[in-house]
């Protein structure tokens, strides 16, 4: 590297972008027309994969402040829910990473520092307010969370960025399967204490037996996710109300509802951790929940104490990447004596056993990627259900 300045700029920026190795422009980036030959690429797509909770936004979060990034924006584009914008929030907060929302009001933004994130909710309407903004970056790299829910599997946005993450614990888009389509795969480690598929006992009982049994054990949250009706969730939660007056049963919907000693009030606190900690004393707490119990969102205190170790679903008529990622169970706990359970119905028993059994595919195979074939080594019976 001693003798490369000796070498005009104008070789050197042959040489770098006849590699076409965005990792040696990077290495050249004192000696040559850096931004100018980024835009002269494709741009690197990794493929940020791991287990559901198992720390992504860390991973997340490891990125924008990689040294290699520094002083390039970063768009992170999330879910479109306000619950998984506050969580982000919180822990970008925590890292003191600098950030905007994007929103109406960020189209009057008048600077950006080079490392502030952006952070863009996955709708229309977002899109249509990045659009305008002012002072929009012209070079950033792209974390698309989720990824896997785009309608092409990328975003918009995405085009234009000099690095794209996709970042995802259930990569099976079809675009995915595209030969060379990852230029590489990072993948997230789960810690030891990490709770994951295998170690979830599957119990295939009715509703009532499971919260029966789950009001049993000395201490827990259960997490109920099985019905799809509101008025339906709103049911269930004044039938438990009366059976375990001393239990609080939260629902969890467009507004969130507390049930308690008889009388049911309107929840105004909207981030998950924040609504345990105001009950985190009490042995039991049960959620009834829909949509807000898929993707992103993690059922634990801010203390990460209480977690949830019981769960009853319903995988009969919903794909494998909707079965995982309805697994909110899953995840760091602190405690992993505490055993999980899974409550899945009798009548669904034969079914549920086959779909277990590829969520034990999944979880041992789908890290085996193929790096520039993407031959994802799945089972072809996952194949059809995706």
């Amino acid at each position: 590297m001693r003798l490369i300045h000796c070498l005009p700029k104008t070789v050197l920026n042959r040489i770098a972008l006849f590699t076409g190795d965005r990792y040696v422009i990077d290495i050249l980036k004192e000696y040559i027309d850096y931004d100018l030959l980024l835009r002269g690429i494709n741009p690197e797509r990794t493929l940020l994969y791991g287990p559901v909770q198992s720390g992504k936004t860390e991973a997340i979060v490891k990125v924008i402040q990689n040294q290699q990034f520094m002083g390039i924006n970063k768009v992170l584009i999330i879910q479109n829910s306000l619950l998984v914008l506050k969580q982000y929030q919180q822990r970008l907060n925590s890292y003191r990473v600098p950030y905007h929302v994007v929103g109406p009001k960020s189209k009057l933004l008048t600077s950006l520092s080079r490392n502030d994130v952006l952070i863009l909710m996955n709708n229309h309407q977002r899109y249509i307010h990045y659009l305008n903004i002012t002072c929009k970056p012209t070079d950033y790299i792209v974390l698309m969370d989720e990824c896997d829910m785009y309608k092409s599997g990328s975003h918009p946005v995405a085009k234009n960025a000099l690095y794209q993450f996709y970042v995802t614990a259930t990569p099976f888009h079809k675009t995915y399967r595209e030969k060379g389509f990852f230029d590489r795969v990072s993948k997230v480690t789960p810690t030891d204490n990490y709770i994951g598929l295998k170690d979830v006992v599957l119990s295939y009982k009715d509703l009532p037996v499971a919260v029966s049994e789950f009001m049993s054990v000395a201490k827990g949250m259960m997490l109920i996710n099985s019905i799809t009706r509101v008025n339906r969730m709103v049911s269930l939660a004044h039938e438990l109300s009366v059976m375990y007056p001393e239990t609080p049963i939260l629902v969890l919907n467009e507004k969130k509802w507390v049930y308690h000693l008889g009388v049911r009030t309107l929840l105004k606190e909207t981030h998950i951790s924040s609504l345990i900690d105001q009950y985190i004393e009490h042995s039991h707490i049960i959620f009834i929940a829909n949509r807000l119990s898929l993707r992103g969102l993690s059922y634990t205190s801010s203390d990460y104490s209480r977690h949830l170790t019981h769960q009853y679903s319903n995988f009969n008529k919903i794909t494998v990447t909707n079965c995982i990622q309805k697994m909110r169970m899953l995840g760091k706990h602190k405690n992993t004596s505490e055993p999980c359970t899974l409550y899945l119905g009798e009548e669904v028993q034969g079914i549920c056993e086959k779909m277990a059994k590829v969520l034990s595919i999944i979880e041992k195979g789908v890290d085996k990627f193929s790096i520039g074939s993407n031959n994802f080594n799945i089972s072809p019976v996952l194949s059809n259900m995706v």
